[in-house]
């Protein structure tokens, strides 16, 4: 969803990919012991791995036994008993992981189109060229396929999702807490003229500098550092800043879900999937009004801090207990365009008390995007809600927002500013340089 924002974002559209079309996009990943993928490449018939043969037909028939699965709602085990689908035996299937429902009916859908894409280049190993980014893991993501791909495979799982039953107006409520508002505050940034910092965001390309290490070289304290340049994306920091009444007497354990969407006519069912959650947090809120303020730092989808090289020469440890897997922060927000592009965010307060496994869950760290790695998942609501599903009564937000009264949005207008330029200091302090014309207003 955050790459299709961003798709939108410079009218580049977004659709899925599977391997029954050429692939318009060439890239090059300018990585040691990767390929580039020319534009206009199709998959072969065949795929070898070692000696495993992976045939895109029939990679395209386990495709298409698991949409007539959806369609008639129930997968079948090996042994021709039906199995119930929930998003866990679905996500399983596709994945085909131990907990598969039928390995050779579904195949492995998911990892067979990274193997597919990934050795375009050479599909049989005729000619011992090298694997593209979407072979390896580590890799994938630096392709851009990589977001068509997952949005092919996220159809899949929506397909399930429209089966549900939808949502109604009963099951979004929370009686005694109204939501009055909510606004977006950026922090000042240097060398912008900020008219208005309420409701409106600034994204940038920043130059970051990395410093790496050679990897012949041994961790000691004559490792010569090699000083590499990047441009990337960023934004000014911000806050939300969310306006809540509770009407009961007594403090109420509630959980705040915020999204982000392309400001849009068309209706909600339609666009609900464009609603990316960029924050849930649980806050008590006492009796009466009381203003919340949530940092963008705060974000309940963003990756923790990595160590690096130096971190670990100054005697640093990392923390073994952090989650490793979270949405860069740095990309929390879309894009936006030069002129400003109009978006919509949203929150949505629900009962914690019911919404919390046990007692002792709890919201933090990248768990939003990733779950987590033991236990079970603290949220017993569906990620993503309330829009991975139906919403029944509403026809668009502003009458969803109506009609629920713990929820509220805001139009937020997010504008995409020049580039930022490194300077020589050693520090890695940067000197933002804008352009101050017009647009840059």
């Amino acid at each position: 969803k955050q790459w299709y924002q961003r798709r939108v974002a410079i009218r580049a559209g977004g659709p899925g990919y599977c391997w029954d079309k050429p692939l318009t996009e060439g890239y090059n990943p300018n990585l040691k012991g990767m390929s580039f993928r020319a534009a206009g490449m199709q998959v072969g018939p065949a795929t070898n791995i070692g000696r495993r043969v992976i045939r895109t037909d029939v990679v395209t028939r386990h495709k298409d036994q698991l949409f007539n699965a959806l369609a008639r709602g129930f997968m079948e085990y090996p042994n021709g008993t039906r199995a119930e689908i929930t998003m866990d035996r679905l996500g399983d299937t596709i994945e085909s992981n131990i907990d598969s429902v039928n390995s050779k009916l579904y195949g492995n859908l998911h990892n067979d189109g990274h193997v597919i894409i990934g050795a375009i280049n050479d599909p049989d190993g005729r000619y011992r060229v090298n694997a593209g980014p979407m072979f390896e893991t580590a890799t994938a993501p630096r392709d851009p396929v990589f977001f068509r791909w997952h949005k092919f495979v996220d159809a899949i799982f929506d397909a399930h999702r429209q089966s549900l039953d939808p949502y109604s107006t009963e099951d979004l409520v929370m009686d005694n807490i109204r939501i009055d508002f909510i606004s977006t505050v950026t922090e000042e940034l240097e060398g912008v003229c900020m008219k208005n910092r309420t409701n409106r965001l600034y994204t940038f390309m920043e130059k970051k500098r990395y410093t790496v290490y050679q990897e012949e070289q041994e961790l000691e304290e004559e490792m010569k550092p090699i000083h590499i340049y990047k441009s990337q994306m960023n934004y000014s920091p911000f806050q939300f800043k969310i306006a809540v009444t509770n009407t009961a007497e007594t403090d109420s354990l509630v959980a705040f879900r915020v999204f982000i969407a392309p400001k849009s006519d068309n209706p909600l069912d339609e666009w609900r999937n464009m609603f990316v959650e960029v924050d849930k947090f649980v806050s008590s809120v006492s009796p009466g009004t009381t203003m919340l303020t949530r940092s963008n730092y705060e974000s309940s989808v963003i990756l923790p801090t990595t160590i690096t090289v130096e971190d670990i020469l100054t005697g640093k440890t990392p923390d073994r207990s952090e989650s490793k897997c979270g949405w860069p922060l740095r990309l929390l927000i879309p894009r936006g365009t030069p002129s400003g592009m109009e978006f919509e965010v949203y929150v949505i307060a629900t009962d914690w008390t019911q919404d919390r496994v046990d007692d002792s869950a709890m919201l933090h760290g990248g768990l939003s995007y990733c779950g987590v790695a033991e236990g079970r998942y603290p949220d017993s609501r569906p990620m993503g809600f309330p829009f991975e599903r139906k919403i029944s009564d509403f026809e668009d937000l502003e009458s969803m927002v109506r009609d629920v009264g713990n929820s509220a949005k805001a139009d937020v207008v997010i504008k995409y500013l020049k580039e930022y330029v490194p300077t020589d200091d050693p520090k890695d302090e940067w000197e933002r340089i804008i352009n101050t014309e017009e647009e840059a207003y």
